[in-house]
C-alpha cells in the first residue's frame, strides 16, 4: 500500500484523472470513512432510491417533476421550471424517450443529453443525479467535489463541470472500478461501517469515497 501511496502523490501533480490504486488509498482513509458514515444525506439516500424505483418502471411526466424536486433537494439551488412547465406534449414526449434511451443504452448523444441538462435546470450535475436515482448501478452522480477528486484539483471550473467528456470519463471509470475484485472487497467493508450503506451499489460507494475527499464548506 505504501507504493502505491507514493504513486498517488506523484499524480496529484498532473491533470491527469486519477486511477484505481489511488481511489483504493482514498478508501482506506479513516477521515473520508468517518464523512461517510456520518453523512446526513446519505441517510436519506435508500428513501430516495425507493421512491425512483418505483417510477423507473413508469416515467410519466407526473412522476419526474416530483422526482425533480427530489433532486433538488440535494442542490444548492430550486429547480427553475418556467421553461419546461411550458413545453409542449410532443417536447413532454420526446423528453420520456429519450430518457429512457439513455436508461437502457447506459449512454448518451450529445443530443439526448442536451434535453437531459435542458430538464435539470442546463444542470450537468442535476442530470447526473436524476440518471443515477433511476439508475443507482450504472450511473454515478457527479458534481463539483468528485470532480475535483477525480482530476486531483483543487478547484474545478463551471465549464469543466458541464463538460460531457469529462462526465464520461468519469463514469466509465467508476463502472470499470467498480468491477473489480479489489473495489468488491473495500465496497463491503464501507458498507458495514453503517446501516443506511448496506444496500447501497458499488457505484455509489465508489463515488462517495471521492465525494468526501474534502470537507463539506457547508
Amino acid at each position: 500500500m505504501q507504493s502505491i501511496a507514493r504513486n498517488y502523490k506523484r499524480r496529484k501533480k498532473s491533470n491527469q484523472s486519477i486511477d484505481l490504486d489511488s481511489w483504493l488509498v482514498l478508501s482506506e482513509s479513516k477521515s473520508i470513512i468517518e464523512r461517510i458514515s456520518s453523512d446526513h444525506y446519505s441517510k436519506a439516500y435508500p428513501i430516495l432510491i425507493s421512491f425512483f424505483d418505483n417510477i423507473a418502471s413508469n416515467l410519466t411526466w407526473d412522476n419526474l417533476i416530483v422526482g425533480l424536486h427530489a433532486i433538488y433537494g440535494w442542490m444548492p439551488t430550486i429547480p427553475k421550471l418556467k421553461r419546461i412547465m411550458s413545453w409542449d406534449d410532443e417536447k413532454k414526449t420526446h423528453f420520456l424517450k429519450t430518457l429512457s434511451n439513455v436508461l437502457n443504452s447506459k449512454d448518451s448523444t450529445e443530443q439526448e443529453w442536451k434535453i437531459l441538462v435542458e430538464f435539470t435546470n442546463n444542470s450537468a450535475v442535476g442530470a447526473s443525479k436524476l440518471l443515477h436515482f433511476l439508475s443507482p448501478e450504472d450511473f454515478p452522480i457527479w458534481d463539483s467535489r468528485t470532480a475535483r477528486a477525480f482530476f486531483n484539483k483543487s478547484k474545478i471550473s463551471h465549464y469543466q463541470i458541464n463538460n460531457t467528456k469529462n462526465l464520461k470519463s468519469y463514469s466509465i471509470k467508476l463502472r470499470e472500478w467498480k468491477n473489480s475484485p479489489l473495489v468488491t472487497i473495500r465496497c463491503s467493508e464501507i458498507r458495514n461501517q453503517a446501516y443506511f450503506l448496506s444496500k447501497v451499489s458499488s457505484l455509489r460507494i465508489v463515488e462517495l469515497v471521492l465525494f468526501h475527499k474534502t470537507k463539506s464548506r457547508k
